[in-house]
């Protein structure tokens, strides 16, 4: 068979030349990357407080639910709803008039009974002396000294009934027990209330206040041997910024096995009523100081699988990555016990696109 011989035209062979100088053109002198822009600050060394955070609510030093102690009608309200009263200060007005009744009415049988004991004193001292002269038997006697001691008992339980109509007099006015808040007035005026039923409000002492919170039990030996030292200032923070200083006054005498923590109170002044009681708030207890830490802000550190790290500039504007391990947190600040030393640059804003030996540029 007869071979055929292929010719390329010279147009053809021209064009894939021109073509593969081009690529090649492109592909030559790889380009730097351009630096990443972060925000990064120094490592310091500073003193850091040694703080316990938690969530806690406040509650009233103390509740109470205000009950009549006598029946009848609720004659007057003397407080505003919601308003602050003094201890003593008079709350509600039972009607009196009934009361007053019984008053006079156990005087009267006081001095009914006083009469009676002194007849019968008398005749038993008369009595005696009628026995020795024979006029009389011993029996009559003992029977004639009997009479006279019931008449000294009637009269105890006459002075008995006299004070206790005064107490239900007196207790015709309900008086505040303590410096209070006043709560919602459950009845109104005109309605008849009941003696140890109906409820008419409820008290909260809000100044002092408590605050109740948890923290885990592996805190507890340091929160005791700190309140052994003296008082433990604690903060509370709510939510429009105040800052409520007080102290740690509650520990509870057992750990909840359930969750591993254990309930604490703190006691605030709040003079002035920067707390409310169900109120929200987070709360900070300080068991001393860290000398010498140091810290850098919390945005620097980051988590990975490996652990907690953070990125470091070094002079040449090049990333390193190192883990690191931390310790206290507050107010936006961490305590770094390894992986950073005093005066190294740390990275906190621009994670994202950095990865080890990336070249960066920091933004003011």
């Amino acid at each position: 068979m007869k071979s055929e011989s292929f010719v390329v035209p010279k147009f053809l062979i021209l064009s894939v030349t021109t073509s593969l100088l081009i690529l090649s053109g492109c592909s030559g002198g790889k380009k730097e990357p351009p630096a990443v822009p972060v925000r990064a600050e120094k490592a310091i060394v500073k003193d850091m407080p040694k703080v316990i955070t938690a969530i806690g609510s406040t509650e009233a030093l103390a509740s109470v639910t205000v009950k009549t102690l006598v029946s009848g009608e609720l004659q007057r309200v003397h407080f505003t709803e919601g308003s602050v009263v003094k201890k003593g200060d008079i709350l509600f007005t039972i009607d009196p008039r009934p009361y007053r009744a019984s008053v006079k009415q156990a005087e009267a049988d006081l001095l009914k009974a006083k009469a009676q004991a002194a007849a019968a004193l008398a005749n038993a001292r008369r009595s005696e002396g009628l026995v020795e002269k024979g006029y009389i038997a011993d029996q009559q006697l003992e029977d004639i000294q009997a009479k006279a001691d019931s008449a000294l008992a009637d009269e105890k339980a006459a002075e008995a009934s006299l004070d206790r109509a005064r107490l239900d007099l007196e207790n015709c006015s309900i008086l505040a027990p303590m410096d209070c808040r006043t709560g919602n007035v459950k009845v109104k005026v005109g309605n008849i209330v009941k003696a140890n039923e109906t409820e008419l409000t409820v008290l909260n002492q809000v100044s002092p206040v408590n605050a109740a919170f948890t923290i885990p039990d592996k805190h507890l030996e340091a929160v005791r041997s700190a309140m052994t030292e003296g008082k433990v200032p604690v903060t509370a923070s709510v939510t429009d910024g105040r800052k409520v200083p007080g102290e740690l006054s509650f520990i509870d005498n057992t750990v909840d096995p359930a969750t591993g923590s254990i309930l604490v109170k703190a006691v605030f002044s709040n003079e002035d009523g920067a707390l409310w009681p169900g109120q929200f708030a987070n709360l900070t207890v300080t068991l001393g100081t860290i000398a010498g830490a140091v810290v850098v802000p919390s945005e620097a550190v980051q988590t990975g699988q490996q652990g907690e790290y953070v990125f470091v500039v070094k002079e040449d504007m090049t990333v390193s990555m190192s883990f690191v391990k931390t310790g206290q947190a507050l107010d936006g600040s961490v305590v770094v016990s390894a992986g950073v030393r005093e005066g190294e640059t740390v990275v906190t804003d621009g994670h994202l696109r950095l990865k080890p030996g990336s070249k960066v540029e920091i933004r003011k």
